[in-house]
C-alpha cells in the first residue's frame, strides 16, 4: 500500500537527526495510487538511484528505487 509506506517514511524521517536532510528536503506526493518525490530546493540535494533531482521537477517512484536525500539512502518498495 502505496500511502501507509510514504506514512511510515515519514515516521521513519521524524527519527532521523542529520544536519544534511532537513523538514523540508523533499515533497512526497500519492496521486491515483503512485508515489512521486520532489526536491524542495534543498541544499544538499536529492537522487533517485543516482540521477540528481532538479528542484521543483517531479518524479514518480517505481519499486526498488533508492532514494537519496544529503547522506541518508532509503529504498522504496511496494508490496
Amino acid at each position: 500500500n502505496c500511502k501507509e509506506n510514504i506514512h511510515n517514511f515519514y515516521a521513519l524521517l521524524k527519527t532521523i537527526i542529520n544536519k544534511k536532510v532537513s523538514r523540508k528536503h523533499a515533497i512526497f506526493r500519492i496521486s491515483n495510487g503512485e508515489c512521486y518525490v520532489r526536491d524542495n530546493s534543498s541544499t544538499n540535494h536529492t537522487f533517485i538511484n543516482g540521477q540528481l533531482l532538479q528542484p521543483g521537477v517531479e518524479v514518480m517512484l517505481s519499486n526498488d528505487d533508492n532514494i537519496r536525500m544529503g547522506d541518508e539512502e532509503f529504498k522504496y518498495w511496494v508490496r
